[in-house]
Order: structure tokens, then C-alpha cells, then sequence
């Protein structure tokens, strides 16, 4: 009987693949890595940028074109406002002078008569010369008028008799004489208040007032 034999090859004759033979490997590129969303963030707005850049520099440009402009032309109407608005010379003062008194009329008692609707000069002038012509003394023309016009304001205010005003105007010129009293007193009305004439003639239609 025949045993088997067996057959020993030599070492690498009959190896079965990976037990020291060189296996043959293929060279492959990495893998792409995903994209994070940072840097899809900061790729767009770099692409942004770059497409509006060229707008931005425009726009400044233009900016700086309508400044310029702008105070071109305001320089331009300046200096025609300039030429064309020139100050004009002042004006003298205008002033109003009223009239010169009428000459004065006389009664034929030789007392001065008030004229027909009579400005201030001439109720002024009216009254220095009655006042002269009664002897009734004033520190000036000015004073005097006003001293007039003081009684009327005190009749206006309620005192209508005669004594009443006969006696604020001795209270308040205690130097007068009772001439001058009465004469002052007549004066004052007859020429700046002659509604209240009554008061010196009782046949004046204001005394039934």
C-alpha cells in the first residue's frame, strides 16, 4: 500500500495572497470635506464684496462730483446777488412838522380867541397869552398846557361843579389869587375841555347835562 505523498512546495511557491506577498494598492484623493457654514458665510461675503465694490466707488465719485457742484453754483449766486442787490443809499429821517400856528384873534375884551379846530401849538399858544393877559404866572408854555390839561382829567373824573374844581385848583396852586384861580381854572377849560363850559356859563347847554 502506497502511502500519499505529500507535496511541500517551497516557501512562496503556493502562499495565499497577504501572508507576505506584496499586494498591489490604489493611490485615491482625499475625500472633500462638507463645507462648514462659517465658511460658506465668509466665501459669499467676499463674493459680495467684490461684485459691489465697483458700485461703491461710483456712488463716492458721484458724491463728490454734486458737493463740488454745489458750492460752484452757490459761490456763482452769491456773487450775482452781489452785483445786482447792491445796498441802496440810506434815506434821510423822514419827519413830520406840523403847521405854524395861525396868528392869534382877540376879542374885543382883548382876550385871545381859540381858532376853529385848533392843532396843539395853537391851544398852547392860546393859552400863555390868555394866561399872560390875566397875570396868571407859569414856568413855561410846556408846563403850562399840562398844567391845563391836569383840570380836564379832573373833571373827567367825576367832579362836576364848580366849587369842586375851583377848590382842587386853589389845593393845587396855593400861591394863586382867587383871581387867578378863577382865571386859570376858566382857561384851562374854555381852551382844552370846553364840554365842561357850563361850569363858568349857566346858560351853556351842558349845565342841564
Amino acid at each position: 500500500m502506497t502511502s500519499p505523498s505529500l507535496k511541500i512546495g517551497a516557501m512562496g511557491d503556493e502562499t495565499e495572497p497577504g501572508l507576505g506577498a506584496d499586494v498591489p494598492t490604489e493611490v485615491h484623493d482625499p475625500a472633500p470635506q462638507p463645507q462648514t457654514p462659517l465658511a460658506y458665510s465668509v466665501a459669499a461675503a467676499e463674493t459680495v464684496e467684490l461684485t459691489r465694490s465697483p458700485w461703491r466707488v461710483r456712488l463716492l465719485i458721484a458724491g463728490v462730483i454734486l458737493a463740488v457742484a454745489g458750492a460752484v453754483a452757490s459761490v456763482i449766486m452769491l456773487a450775482a446777488w452781489g452785483r445786482h442787490e447792491r445796498p441802496s443809499a440810506a434815506l434821510p429821517p423822514t419827519t413830520t412838522t406840523q403847521p405854524n400856528p395861525r396868528p392869534l384873534q382877540y376879542d374885543s375884551r382883548g382876550v385871545p380867541m381859540v381858532p376853529k379846530d385848533p392843532t396843539p401849538k395853537e391851544q398852547q399858544q392860546v393859552l400863555v397869552a390868555t394866561f399872560d393877559h390875566a397875570g396868571i404866572p407859569y414856568s413855561n408854555p410846556v408846563a403850562a398846557a399840562i398844567d391845563a390839561d391836569r383840570v380836564c382829567r379832573y373833571l373827567s373824573s367825576g367832579h362836576h361843579t364848580g366849587s369842586e374844581l375851583l377848590g382842587w385848583v386853589h389845593w393845587t396852586h396855593p400861591a394863586f389869587t382867587n383871581d387867578q384861580v378863577g382865571g386859570f381854572a376858566g382857561a384851562s377849560v374854555g381852551i382844552y375841555c370846553l364840554q365842561y363850559a357850563y361850569l363858568f356859563d349857566p346858560t351853556d347847554v351842558g349845565a342841564t347835562s
